[in-house]
């Protein structure tokens, strides 16, 4: 499919925000290729353009690539699940004219056989929102964007179960008013590095699962991050299983109410400093630690819990953690035996 200008020079597309509302959508599952002539200028929108509109849906059937070369995006702010769902699509070219104004990307992948993008001509000087941009894109092995993601806001599933995806230029992004990055890079496992070690994440209170299961890492500085807003880091580094090294000590750990299973399955880690962590406020700390079994040394004796330590630590697998104190919210101090034994409660 050519979209071409009404008049031959010049045309604008309407402002649409339903997969179905827009007029090639009838012919959908005829459609193999789509390109732009020159003359065709964006409106406000392209939310869900050209695509199947969920993951049930199968109009475009046929759909392989997509080449907006010629397309002038001066106008959209728009593009929110452009292709998603759209699983026989495997190349993309994003080569939009005059693309600064884009705020919303969300979802604009999600569930497509691509196997790289490049975003470079997409400007992200006021781009906010990318969740889920390439969520569950099982093909994916390479992306370029050339962001800063200076204003995003929500970055959240952004390459979720992205599980192929090798390369990507994380090491230019740094955030600044970003919330929401959970699952992030969860099950991003082909990843054998990812630099994040200039990311602002002051702002950040939701870090659930953003690294998780990237079994492929064997560093990843976070040792100067400002986590003084998280509130949220449940499984961050779940089965992180390459991990030999991890510098969190740190951290600010004074808003953190969830800390359930963020080291869990670091199979790798030999050691690891939380001793300056502040847990006054967790209210949940399960499997915090759970199957680290080459973690020979464990430093908490001023952490603060509200919960029972065996609620902390599954019994069985925390037997490397040698004897220490803990402290339990409205309790007296107590010795714990060698982690990974029975453990009575204080009254």
């Amino acid at each position: 499919m050519v979209i071409t200008p009404a008049d031959g020079a010049h045309g604008i597309l309407p402002n649409l925000y339903a997969s179905k509302d827009w007029p090639w959508y009838r012919y959908a599952a005829y459609i193999k290729t789509i390109r732009f002539d020159r003359g065709v200028k964006t409106g406000d929108s392209l939310n869900w353009a050209f695509s199947n509109g969920s993951a049930d849906a199968d109009a475009y059937n046929r759909l392989e690539s997509v080449d907006f070369t010629n397309l002038d995006a001066a106008d959209l702010t728009q593009m929110y699940g452009i292709l998603a769902y759209d699983r026989t699509l495997t190349e993309v070219n994003m080569s939009m004219l005059n693309a600064v104004q884009v705020r919303s990307m969300a979802e604009a992948f999600r569930s497509t056989d691509i196997t790289g993008l490049d975003f470079t001509a997409i400007g992200d000087g006021k781009l906010v929102d990318v969740g889920a941009l390439c969520l569950s894109c099982h093909n994916l092995q390479a992306v370029t964007t050339g962001w800063t993601m200076r204003n995003v806001t929500a970055a959240w599933n952004m390459f979720n179960d992205c599980f192929n995806l090798t390369q990507i230029d994380a090491q230019n992004w740094r955030f600044g008013h970003a919330g929401n990055l959970s699952l992030m890079f969860n099950g991003c496992s082909s990843l054998k590095t990812l630099d994040v070690s200039r990311w602002n994440v002051g702002s950040v209170f939701n870090l659930y699962h953003t690294f998780g299961n990237c079994a492929g890492l064997k560093t990843l500085d976070v040792s100067t991050w400002d986590t003084g807003s998280l509130t949220d880091a449940r499984g961050l580094f779940y089965h992180c299983t390459g991990l030999k090294t991890l510098d969190v000590s740190d951290w600010n750990t004074g808003k953190v109410t969830s800390f359930g299973s963020i080291f869990a399955y670091c199979t790798s880690l030999t050691e690891l400093d939380v001793s300056g962590w502040n847990t006054g406020k967790a209210t949940s700390m399960s499997g915090m630690f759970d199957h680290d079994g080459k973690l020979t040394a464990l430093d908490v004796s001023r952490w603060v819990f509200r919960q029972p330590m065996g609620h902390v630590q599954r019994a069985g697998h925390e037997r490397h953690v040698p004897q220490h104190r803990h402290r339990h919210a409205g309790r007296k101090p107590m010795e714990c035996e060698p982690c990974g034994q029975r453990r009575r409660n204080v009254p």
